[in-house]
């Protein structure tokens, strides 16, 4: 009999239970949460391209970098966008339900002063502007009043070609002729003051040959020290001799003079050449050689040109 029992109990015996199986089964099913989802899916639309649709988007990426706006471009929407938004009346519109002390500090300041929506501040019979003042952005580098006011184009003769006893200048005259050649000289490039003057003068002989000019200062362009130097030495002592006889005639005082001139010309530094002819081709025929093209107006030219310098476009 004890054989027997210890047999039925052996085969009646409960087996153990694992409590770690659940976890693991519940582990083996991945959470509908999990990034492998999406990562599984990222993988397969990429395998998926053809070289046709991968060539494709390129392209589109590119597109759309080269239409990014520039900064001077970004500045003016954002300009626009600010003056085009009109705080008052928001505030007007906003605070005229609220109670007067819930108020901004600024209108009810503005309201003690007498303020009325749609009207300017200060007594009713003042001239007072009913508009903000007009912001003109500066283009330059310079601080507020560092840079020199502009010089007309039809004054710089006056200015840079005046001797001492022969013209006189103002005060006023000086410091503009002084302040003007300082800046001309720190403007440009020195390495590419002569390439961007020759191309300056080509330009303006041809817009003034248009209008019907024969002759202008801005076309002369100073020959290089070879140029000279060949043009010396083809020169007979005939030619010399001819050149005195020239000189002692009185019908050439005219020539003389406009020789003068010309050296006169010649002897500033390119910088100061260049200014003066770009503010030229500015002024007269609304052109910007650095966007190269000639607008129709000074208005199109001051709203569609960046600006002055190189660095603005």
């Amino acid at each position: 009999m004890g054989p027997c029992r210890s047999n039925s109990s052996n085969s009646t015996r409960a087996k153990p239970v694992n409590l770690h199986d659940g976890q693991e089964a519940d582990e083996e099913e991945e959470d509908f949460m999990s990034d492998k989802f999406l990562k599984q899916i990222t993988e397969t639309s990429t395998e998926n391209k053809t070289y046709s649709e991968k060539r494709k988007r390129r392209l589109i990426d590119a597109s759309t970098n080269h239409q990014k706006r520039s900064r001077v471009q970004r500045e003016i929407e954002a300009r626009e966008e600010g003056l085009s938004r009109n705080l008052i009346q928001a505030n007007v519109v906003q605070e005229e339900k609220a109670p007067p002390e819930s108020h901004s500090k600024a209108f009810q300041m503005m309201l003690k002063m007498g303020f009325q929506p749609g009207n300017s501040l200060g007594a009713s019979a003042s001239n007072g502007s009913n508009e903000p003042i007009n912001i003109v952005p500066r283009s330059g580098r310079a601080g507020i009043g560092i840079a020199p006011k502009p010089v007309s184009a039809a004054k710089l003769p006056r200015l840079l070609f005046s001797v001492e006893g022969k013209m006189d200048l103002t005060e006023e005259e000086t410091a503009q002729r002084e302040a003007f050649l300082a800046t001309s000289r720190t403007r440009f490039d020195g390495r590419k003051v002569d390439a961007i003057l020759g191309r300056a003068c080509r330009t303006c002989e041809e817009l003034d040959r248009r209008r019907g000019l024969e002759s202008n200062i801005f076309w002369i362009i100073k020959p290089s020290p070879q140029d000279e130097s060949r043009e010396d030495a083809h020169l007979t002592r005939l030619d010399r001799l001819v050149s005195l006889d020239c000189q002692n005639d009185p019908d050439n005082i005219l020539e003389d003079l406009e020789d003068e001139e010309k050296q006169n010309w010649l002897a500033l530094d390119p910088s100061t050449r260049l200014s003066c002819t770009l503010g030229y081709l500015r002024e007269e025929y609304f052109y910007c050689i650095w966007c190269g093209c000639q607008y129709e107006s000074l208005e199109e030219l001051n709203k569609e040109c960046p600006g002055e310098e190189e660095d603005d476009h």
